[in-house]
């Protein structure tokens, strides 16, 4: 089982002894999270239009908080800085919990933070919720517009899959895309899934190799561009 960062370790990292799309094959995603855009209530904004006006007007004012550099929180908002010419600073978190206290008690003003980690927080009005970065509305916030509502194009994912060797015999890799594809069609899985505010997702391998890539360009891209290194 690996994580979206493991497309985003080969440019924050100097070194890893493997290459991150090579040595290993995707099998299939098991579950995508929707990342949302959450503001402190303070902040006078009730919409993603909102933010990058009061942004753009009041340049390098606001703070954005994140699980840490280089952790797929800290690219999102990256992205959207990058998308959209607005000037934030970064306050790196080491994880999301106090990233969460930090953002309800207004200590940073926004971040983007996985929709199961933050819905009953969102739902109990101690945090705003603008934008869930995904392209489709999340079931667990209906209400919450996407970020490419209002962004053209601008979408990011988290996401948990299944991977295996590289030298894994064909036969073996697609029987088990196969059967994984097959389980997210369960209603009791799939419902499951949901009440972890996650989505289930049943991708063919090329479906999800042409999702990696593309992942990993917008990593990489952004990496590049601000120079962001953990070691």
């Amino acid at each position: 089982m690996i994580s979206s960062n493991h497309v985003i370790n080969p440019g924050i990292y100097k070194s890893i002894p493997f290459d991150s799309l090579k040595d290993i094959t995707p099998i299939a995603v098991l579950a995508t999270v929707p990342l949302v855009l959450v503001v402190n209530p303070g902040l006078p904004v009730k919409s993603t239009k909102e933010l990058l006006a009061h942004a753009k007007a009041k340049p390098g004012t606001l703070n954005y908080g994140s699980a840490g550099n280089g952790s797929t929180l800290h690219l999102a908002a990256e992205l959207l800085v990058s998308e959209t010419g607005i000037d934030m600073k970064h306050v790196p978190y080491r994880g999301t919990g106090p990233l969460i206290t930090d953002l309800i008690g207004g200590q940073v003003n926004l971040a983007f933070v996985s929709v199961s980690q933050v819905a009953p927080q969102v739902k109990a009005g101690t945090l705003r919720a603008l934008a869930v970065s995904t392209r489709q509305r999340s079931a667990a916030l209906p209400e919450v517009p996407t970020l490419a509502e209002v962004v053209p194009g601008l979408t990011m994912t988290s996401w948990h899959g299944l991977w295996a060797p590289a030298a894994t015999p064909a036969a073996i890799q697609q029987r088990f895309n196969a059967v994984m594809i097959e389980a997210s069609k369960d209603p009791e899985l799939a419902k499951r899934i949901r009440e972890l505010n996650s989505e289930p997702l049943g991708l063919t391998q090329a479906e999800m190799a042409a999702a990696l890539r593309r992942d990993a360009e917008i990593y990489s891209r952004i990496v590049k561009a601000k120079n962001i290194r953990v070691d």
